[in-house]
């Protein structure tokens, strides 16, 4: 009877830390992990500057990348047809084949939209290979 318990016991530890396991790296599966701003939609002050820090992960080394924000002065959403300005660009050297960077900093939009409407920030991650995106809206206030 001992053994049995000792077994379904043991099986049952096993269980328990194999789940835990899969929700770990399951926070690190996306390639773009965006820390700061922290919600989304996030809430920023107009006239005030904007903090962002994003962590990058990928197969493969990251050649670079880059922060742009687009202002929805109109209150339309979004729009790709439109120009992003650019707030930041690394471009890694040639040498640096780790696959995982971190980049914050801070930046002013040029002009804020109305209160209540947002400013859309947008963060890409290019490698040999791929190219991914990730954006965030952050609602003046």
């Amino acid at each position: 009877m001992n053994r049995i318990a000792l077994i379904m016991a043991s099986l049952g530890l096993i269980f328990i830390s194999s789940c835990a396991k899969e929700e770990e790296s399951a926070v690190f599966k996306s390639p773009i992990t965006i820390l700061q701003p922290s919600t989304d939609p996030a809430n920023v002050i107009k006239g005030a500057p904007i903090k962002y820090d994003v962590r990058f992960t990928n197969d493969e080394y990251i050649d670079s990348v880059m922060v742009f924000y687009q202002l929805d002065s109109m209150g339309t959403g979004y729009d790709p047809l439109l120009e992003d300005s650019l707030v930041k660009k690394v471009v890694y050297p040639l040498n640096d084949r780790r696959n995982e960077k971190s980049l914050t900093d801070v930046f002013t939009p040029y002009a804020f939209p109305p209160v209540g409407k947002k400013i859309h920030l947008i963060i890409y991650m290019r490698s040999k290979s791929r190219d991914v995106s990730k954006r965030i809206p952050l609602i003046v206030s």
